[in-house]
């Protein structure tokens, strides 16, 4: 994996940092450090007991209304597994594959099944493109921005700079209180239209770039 630069260290002790972290893992409830939250690979990585990543569903057994005294014949789960730059979806895939195969007692029929992958990404800071990408925030929020690093499921991220050989620069204009992907999730007129002034400058400052 990638190391943790410098700039990004300085990062976790940012008053800001502690808003990217669970509640268990600020009370202490583990060892998991801010650094192996949000820039290490995670699987089954677990503090105070709450899952952050590895399984997201399993099924067995009776799940109707009412009692059933059965002993379940099959079980199920789906995995996820999230990996950072200089990894290969494949070879983490037959890792854990051959990993589960050796703890599962003979007398269990296993079945694994690889549903989808995604190459991981990971955009310097300092290239010119990302630099004028904090310009324009800079120019639309009036504060500098502080750079760090986050997950998502977002695999066309790797293809197009692998295929087009160019750089992909992600700018987000919502908050942390947007509740992202959940029921309630929303987002504020005034962060659009701050997005878009936001977009406009970031435009121009790309035009102003060495060609």
């Amino acid at each position: 994996m990638n190391t943790i630069t410098e700039q990004l260290r300085a990062f976790f002790g940012n008053p800001l940092a502690r808003k990217l972290a669970p509640a268990a893992l600020l009370a202490g409830a583990s060892g998991l450090t801010l650094a192996a939250l949000i820039a290490s690979p995670a699987f089954a990585v677990t503090a105070g007991g709450v899952i952050l990543g590895g399984i997201n569903g399993m099924w067995s057994g009776w799940a109707g209304p009412g009692p059933k005294t059965i002993i379940p014949s099959k079980a199920g789960a789906k995995l996820s597994s999230r990996l950072v730059a200089n990894q290969d979806p494949q070879t983490i895939f037959q890792k854990l594959k051959q990993y589960i195969e050796a703890i599962t007692p003979d007398a269990v029929k296993l079945d694994i099944q690889l549903l989808t992958e995604g190459r991981p990404a990971l955009i310097p800071f300092d290239i010119p493109e990302m630099q004028a990408a904090a310009r324009a925030y800079k120019t639309g929020w009036g504060y500098e921005p502080v750079f760090t690093r986050g997950g998502g499921s977002i695999p066309v991220v790797a293809d197009i700079g692998d295929m087009l050989k160019i750089p992909v620069v992600m700018m987000g204009y919502g908050l942390d209180s947007d509740g992202l992907h959940s029921p309630n999730e929303s987002y504020s007129i005034e962060m659009f239209q701050r997005g878009i002034e936001t977009a406009i400058v970031y435009l121009d400052e790309l035009a102003q770039l060495p060609s």
